[in-house]
């Protein structure tokens, strides 16, 4: 959780998504995480508010920090030490510190051991098992911004910007080149519930295998977002003439770079770009495709956590392939032939 809970804070200044509180009079900076502490201290079993208050006024103490509302002391607690009502009356809250208000906190527990009653699952399925967190830090996160004292911006039932939209439309969002689970704000200025407007992130180096990239070759990806629960998968062609991988998911960020495709029987043809298409419906299924250099289209199926065999597609082509899945069980695949022809090949 703490990477995750890192790279959520690292990620959400200046995006879209926070970019609601601004209607509210506040400001955002790209990096809203200014420091990390773990406590050595024991963790009481069952902490009270009081001792999670008095633990964030050790890490203000510890950190320096001023005493502001414009400082936020998030008390993330390990697995099996929550607050009572945790998962059954609430997943987080945000306060004052009573004998210091100029001192604001979250309650932040350990989400996953509440599992879906506080969020786990609910972007992306079994592979969201953080979901919760980024879902929970950011619904605290943008109340702590527009309501610090439990004084600010409210409705007249009392509920701030994240109650009044909490557990509906929760969907991935892009966070400065990031995704996480999130749920929407509350927004004045549009009546309604809002994810934020959308905006493209900054360019991100993915860097190269291993043996360098191969002259010529372009990547290939594969959006798992449906079966796959949020999963993206990288190919690139090597130097070696081997395909290299890397893939992300919402828990773990990017993977590194890996040779973990077999060897091509046949040998690829040099700077031939791969291709790769998601099978539908069939959960976490990926298909490969490359040009060998019999000129043939080879292909090579991920299922079950593993890759199978290459198998050869036939075909005299002089054209790297591209491939689609248009429905159910369906590959696409179209290369041009060494007649200057287009060709296709159907798979339904």
């Amino acid at each position: 959780m703490a990477p995750y809970l890192n790279r959520f804070y690292s990620s959400v200044g200046s995006s879209p998504w926070l970019a609601t509180v601004e209607q509210y009079g506040a400001a955002s900076t790209p990096d809203m995480l200014a420091g990390t502490w773990s406590d050595p201290a024991p963790v009481p079993a069952v902490p009270t508010d009081a001792q999670i208050q008095a633990e964030a006024v050790s890490a203000a103490q510890h950190f320096g920090v001023p005493t502001s509302v414009n400082t936020q002391i998030v008390v993330a607690t390990p697995t099996g030490h929550s607050t009572a009502g945790f998962g059954g009356s609430y997943c987080g809250y945000h306060s004052a510190v009573t004998a210091m208000p100029s001192i604001t906190y979250t309650d932040l527990p350990y989400m996953p051991d509440a599992g879906g009653s506080c969020g786990a699952g609910s972007a992306n399925g079994t592979a969201g098992t953080l979901d919760g967190v980024s879902i929970v830090a950011g619904h605290e996160m943008a109340e702590a911004i527009t309501d610090p004292l439990i004084n600010g911006w409210r409705d007249s039932t009392a509920a701030e910007i994240g109650d009044k939209c909490a557990w509906v439309n929760i969907g991935n969002t892009n966070l400065s080149g990031n995704t996480f689970a999130m749920q929407p704000l509350w927004s004045n200025s549009s009546g309604g519930c809002t994810m934020g407007s959308g905006s493209w992130s900054s360019w991100q180096q993915h860097g190269v295998p291993t043996p360098g990239a191969a002259a010529g070759a372009s990547p290939a990806v594969s959006s798992a977002t449906s079966p796959g629960n949020g999963r993206i998968d990288l190919f690139g062609l090597g130097t070696n003439n081997n395909i290299w991988h890397k893939y992300w998911t919402p828990a773990t960020g990017w993977t590194s770079w890996s040779p973990d495709l077999p060897a091509l029987p046949a040998g690829i043809a040099p700077g031939s770009s791969p291709a790769a298409s998601l099978w539908q419906p069939n959960a976490g299924e990926i298909e490969v495709y490359v040009r060998g250099k019999d000129r043939a289209i080879w292909n090579i199926l991920y299922s079950g956590g593993r890759w199978g065999a290459w198998s050869s597609q036939g075909g005299a082509l002089a054209s790297n392939t591209t491939a689609l899945s248009p429905g159910s069980n369906m590959i696409d695949l179209f290369a041009a032939g060494t007649n200057g022809s287009l060709y296709e090949k159907l798979w339904a």
